[in-house]
């Protein structure tokens, strides 16, 4: 347990599962083999794992935030503010693409490589997300707060 507006560098893993919930402060946290899940992040967020899923939720998303997810095996899901305000883009090369953000429009490449690039609201904050094999997905989380 840490105080709700601490902020977490060079968390990391090699076999193993990372779950960090409820933090406002910067997350970095990183694994070789194993998942991660972050929810209810509200400041910058990098997150990059080898071998396993992403999945992460953000209750805020504005300003100069940034927010990386990075995996080479495994899907990412992304949960984004309906009230966002954020440059976004995403790519994989093996795997399928999805939004629930009409602003955020996928594109096919030639010969299987997917891209997404679009903003929400007025721009501002940042997220990539990149995967080798493995989907992605945004969805809608909860209104901006």
């Amino acid at each position: 347990q840490v105080p709700r507006h601490a902020r977490l560098a060079n968390i990391s893993s090699v076999n193993g599962r990372i779950e960090i919930d409820g933090v406002g402060g910067n997350i970095e946290a990183s694994t070789v083999n194993g998942a991660m899940k972050v929810q209810h992040a509200a400041r910058n967020l990098k997150l990059s794992t080898v071998n396993g899923r992403i999945e992460t939720g953000l209750v805020s998303l504005g300003g100069s935030q940034s927010v990386s997810l990075t995996t080479v095996n495994g899907a990412i899901e992304a949960a984004l503010p309906v009230g966002a305000d954020a440059e976004v883009t995403a790519d994989t090369i093996n795997g399928g693409m999805s939004s629930d953000f009409p602003e955020l429009v996928v594109k096919k490449e030639f010969p299987l490589s997917k891209h997404l690039k679009g903003t929400l609201g007025h721009g501002g904050a940042t997220v990539k997300a990149t995967t080798v094999n493995g989907s992605i997905r945004f969805r809608r989380g909860s209104d901006a707060g």
